[in-house]
């Protein structure tokens, strides 16, 4: 989600503020292919500036970032952030090394405890809740505990791993390379997180098919709200069409109806 949207509304910027810890938003910068990369300001811009006889306007100045969600929750995401104009969503396969990452399932196994130590009390508590599919799972008496109650309604603590293995995955460096287009020797570079493009339609009308092939080494289905195009666009690395034909049709059949003026 674009940055400056976030912050220029004041509505959604409280319930930016309000999910942060939910959704773990990592800030990046954008690439824009038509977009004009922000200059230095000029001796006479700072006087006409500081005299007031120029608005000041921060993102005039910096060039355009964007948030990255590390969380899952697509739905609860697409709820908050559609519609504003800023929203990006890749579709991409998962890479050798995300899949490697996944930790297989244990081994059902019988675990035998002496009667002595699952009469004591104290372990009986552990014990009750655990699960050996689940080994890393948090135990109910912690989960249960009143003290922990808060902690676990703002902090979902289930999801740390999942977060933990999006911000790993190879997109970060994929983006840098493929989109980091002019900003390689920037002193920042190296502290830039991502790279997202903002495309429009126009982009990959006016674009090489070799420079579209190696926008495609990093998602396999691109969609973006792209005010210059007055919609959302769907890029593809396949094709679609039958599908999205097939879908669009079964929800006319359901009585959804798209103002189309």
């Amino acid at each position: 989600m674009q940055m400056q949207i976030v912050d220029e509304n004041e509505q959604l910027r409280k319930s930016f503020m309000d999910a942060m810890l939910k959704e773990s938003p990592m800030l990046g910068r954008c690439w824009l292919p038509r977009g004009k990369a922000p200059t230095a300001v000029s001796d006479e811009e700072v006087e006409l500036l500081a005299s007031k006889k120029k608005a000041f306007h921060a993102y005039d100045y910096a060039p355009a970032q964007a948030w990255w969600f590390l969380s899952r929750d697509t739905d609860v995401l697409r709820e908050r952030y559609l519609g504003y104009g800023g929203l990006t969503a890749f579709f991409l396969k998962p890479s050798a090394e995300e899949k490697l990452t996944v930790v297989p399932p244990v081994a059902s196994t019988k675990m035998i405890i002496p009667k002595f130590l699952r009469k004591e009390p104290g372990l009986k508590v552990v014990l009750e809740d655990f699960n050996p599919q689940k080994p890393n799972q948090i135990p109910g008496f912690v989960r249960n505990h009143p003290a922990m109650k808060q902690v676990f309604s703002i902090f979902d603590v289930d999801k740390v791993q999942e977060k933990n293995r999006t911000l790993m995955s190879p997109f970060r460096d994929q983006t840098k390379e493929i989109f980091g287009v002019g900003i390689s020797h920037d002193l920042e570079y190296e502290g830039i997180l991502f790279v997202l493009p903002k495309l429009a339609s126009e982009d990959f009308f006016s674009r090489t098919d070799q420079e579209i092939r190696h926008w495609f080494e990093v998602f396999d289905v691109y969609i973006n709200e792209s005010p210059e195009d007055e919609g959302i666009i769907m890029a593809c690395k396949d094709n679609l069409r039958p599908l999205v034909a097939s879908i669009v049709e079964e929800m006319r059949n359901k009585g959804y109806r798209y103002w189309e003026g």
